[in-house]
């Protein structure tokens, strides 16, 4: 059985090992090894460490996170066959000579260290497909990590980078490029020339502005850029045709071009937090459309083409300043999440209750005074929020709704329940805080709804 994979773990909370030429504290050790028997080690005498170095060359998986390391132990370089090196999450701040002799390293984790330079030396890792350091104190990569061929994913999050290598279109297999955190206030040209990207992760930067070339990157599944400074979008970007999600949140854009209407395979488009006021009518091309976010844009007069994506299964439109709900929302027939909290609504829209695929809504925060009695037709409603409203009281048709498990009503001016709400018999939670139910309506819904939990 010389294929067969055993996996060690060793638990311990407050023991040591001792590592060679340092101190290992940690709570998990995972050690992975190929052929032959489990090592027979014992986490609590010192003479592990003799065995773990006698069968290094076995060891092809070696997971040393949260272990308190300010260094990498010098004997790093006896684990010849190490394919995972995970040491992440510890106080590490320069990489030694011996960690280059790990030739057939294939992912190599040194997230939330204190790096502030890489040596060029990492060039050596040939076989390096997935390289993590995230969260260290990086202002540049060395050009030599263009070397990595093999390399398709590449977390440089939370740094202080504001550039990459001339050359990062040398690698020509990176699939997975996490720039989100840094200081970058363009997107360097380099990563257009890398036709190979997949996921590109901007999030959390300074970029003003989304170049023309972005039509480079043909082959884009996800693209994010929340928590920029973008105020447009260039026509080019319905060369985006693989784009699968788009994260555009936390920007400065007041509207979007039409020629969004080319990402016709986007399922995710994340629009929050922008002053957008105006969709442009193509917007209804995007047929693939399964959650728009429009959360807080302070927009008074909704864009109805977006009641025309026949397909949008999740539709968030919180914190804008609507009055009411246009009726072409009767047109989102697969619509399963809506969440209208913190508007102006002055009604529960009956429209509203056409949707009877609608399984969660959230109407929270607005100056709704009444229910309509239309709100049976929705019989895969679960969830029901209308906390913080103006209702005196709850139509008995509520009680209809046979798969409802959460209502809402916090913050109302409700006195009394549906004589029928024992019909609930699927509700799990009822929060009434701060209404006007008396301690008798409350001792009766207890009593009729035994299962469900009250929040007064």
């Amino acid at each position: 059985m010389n294929k067969i994979i055993f996996y060690i773990f060793f638990i311990f909370c407050f023991s040591s090992i001792l590592f060679a030429q340092g101190k290992v504290h940690s709570r998990s050790i995972e050690i992975q090894v190929k052929s032959g028997r489990p090592l027979p080690l014992n986490t609590k005498s010192s003479s592990n460490v003799d065995e773990l170095k006698k069968d290094a060359s076995k060891i092809i998986r070696l997971n040393l996170s949260n272990s308190n390391l300010n260094e990498i132990p010098q004997t790093i370089s006896s684990f010849v066959n190490l394919e995972f090196l995970d040491l992440s999450n510890n106080k590490i701040s320069s990489l030694p000579s011996e960690l280059w002799t790990l030739k057939n390293l294939k992912v190599l984790n040194l997230s939330n260290n204190k790096f502030k330079s890489i040596p060029r030396e990492i060039s050596v890792l040939k076989n390096l497909e997935n390289l993590d350091l995230s969260n260290n104190q990086l202002n540049e990569l060395p050009e030599e990590i263009v070397y990595l061929r093999k390399l398709n994913t590449l977390k440089l999050s939370g740094n202080n980078i504001s550039r990459m290598p001339e050359n990062t279109h040398l690698l020509n297999y990176l699939k997975h490029l996490n720039l989100s955190d840094n200081n970058l206030t363009a997107i360097p040209e380099s990563i257009f020339k890398i036709r190979s990207l997949e996921i590109l992760i901007l999030n959390h930067n300074r970029i003003t502005e989304l170049p023309v070339k972005i039509q480079m990157l043909k082959g884009l599944k996800i693209l994010n850029l929340n928590d920029n400074k973008l105020y447009k979008l260039p026509k080019t970007i319905n060369s985006l045709t693989l784009l699968r999600s788009l994260d555009l949140g936390n920007n400065n854009l007041s509207t979007l071009p039409p020629e969004i209407s080319g990402l016709r395979s986007l399922i995710y488009l994340k629009l929050d937090y922008n002053s957008i006021s105006y969709i442009p009518e193509s917007i209804t091309n995007l047929h693939n459309l399964q959650t728009l976010d429009f959360n807080f844009n302070n927009s008074i007069s909704f864009p109805e083409e977006i009641f025309a994506i026949s397909n949008l299964l999740t539709l968030y439109i919180r914190g804008n300043k609507l009055r009411q709900i246009p009726s072409s929302i009767a047109g989102l027939t697969n619509l399963v999440n809506l969440d209208a909290a913190m508007n102006e609504l002055n009604q529960f829209s009956t429209d509203i209750c056409t949707l009877s695929k609608l399984m969660n809504l959230n109407l929270s925060n607005n100056r709704i005074s009444s229910i309509p009695q239309e709100i049976a037709n929705l019989q895969q409603l679960q969830v029901l929020n209308l906390e913080n409203n103006y209702l005196n009281s709850i139509p008995n048709e509520i009680t209809f709704l046979k798969n409802l498990q959460y209502l809402i009503l916090n913050q109302n001016r409700i006195s009394r329940l549906p004589s029928d709400i024992n019909k609930l018999t699927n509700l799990k939670l009822l929060q009434l805080r701060q209404n006007n139910v008396s301690d008798a309506e409350k001792i009766k819904a207890k009593q009729l709804l035994w299962q469900t939990k009250f929040v007064y």
